[in-house]
C-alpha cells in the first residue's frame, strides 16, 4: 500500500509524461498481484484452517494446559499411523519426489501437517526433513552399491534418490553416514 501511494504522489508532484504514470500504475500492480497469489499457496499459508478445528482431543499432539501437557493421540491411534506411515513410506516411496514436503505428505496420510509433524517426531523421535532425509540416504546407499549406476556421477544418484541438489545430498549424506557419496561408492564398490 506504501508503495502505491509514494509512486501516486511521485507522479502528483513531478511533470512526468502521461506513459510514465501508466507504466508506473501497471508495475504497482504487478507487484500487487504477485504478492496475492503468493498468500494464497497453500502450502505456504494453509487457508480455511480452524483453530477449533486443528485442536482436537483425539487427533492432535499434546497441548500445554496449565503447565502441564495433556496427551491428544492415544498410543493406539499412533501405533496405527505409524503403521499406514511407514507403510506408505515403503510401497509408494514418496520420499523420491523431491518437491516433497510436510503439507503434501500429510495429505496423502489424510492427515493435518501438524498431525503428521507430531507423528513423526513422536514416533521416530526426529523431524520431518530427517525422516524423509533417511529415507533418501538409504536409497542412495543403495545406487551407489548398484553395479548399474557406476557409470552415474553422484549428482544422478542424488536426483534418483530425490535430493534436489547436490550440496543438500552431499551434507546429508556424510552427517547420516560419516562417508561422502564418493567415499561411500569407493569403499563399497562391487564388480
Amino acid at each position: 500500500m506504501g508503495s502505491a501511494i509514494i509512486v501516486t504522489a511521485y507522479n502528483f508532484l513531478t511533470k512526468a509524461e502521461s506513459l510514465n504514470i501508466y507504466i508506473n500504475l501497471f508495475f504497482v500492480g504487478v507487484v500487487y498481484l504477485v504478492a496475492f497469489y503468493s498468500l494464497r499457496q497453500k502450502e505456504i499459508f494453509p487457508q480455511g484452517m480452524e483453530l477449533s478445528g486443528i485442536v482436537s482431543d483425539s487427533t492432535l499432539n499434546e497441548q500445554e494446559v496449565g503447565g502441564s501437557r495433556v496427551k491428544v493421540i492415544e498410543d493406539a491411534d499412533l501405533d496405527q499411523l505409524k503403521e499406514r506411515l511407514l507403510q506408505l513410506m515403503e510401497n509408494e516411496r514418496p520420499y523420491l519426489n523431491s518437491e516433497l514436503n510436510l503439507v503434501r505428505l500429510a495429505e496423502q496420510m489424510d492427515l493435518s501437517s501438524h498431525q503428521l509433524s507430531y507423528l513423526i517426531n513422536t514416533a521416530f523421535g526426529e523431524n520431518f526433513f530427517n525422516f524423509i532425509n533417511r529415507y533418501r540416504v538409504c536409497k542412495a546407499k543403495e545406487l551407489l552399491k548398484n553395479p548399474d549406476y557406476n557409470r552415474f556421477n553422484v549428482l544422478v544418484i542424488a536426483y534418483e534418490a530425490g535430493f534436489n541438489s547436490k550440496t543438500a545430498f552431499n551434507t546429508t549424506f556424510k552427517k547420516m553416514t560419516n562417508y561422502t557419496p564418493t567415499e561411500y561408492r569407493r569403499n563399497n564398490i562391487q564388480s
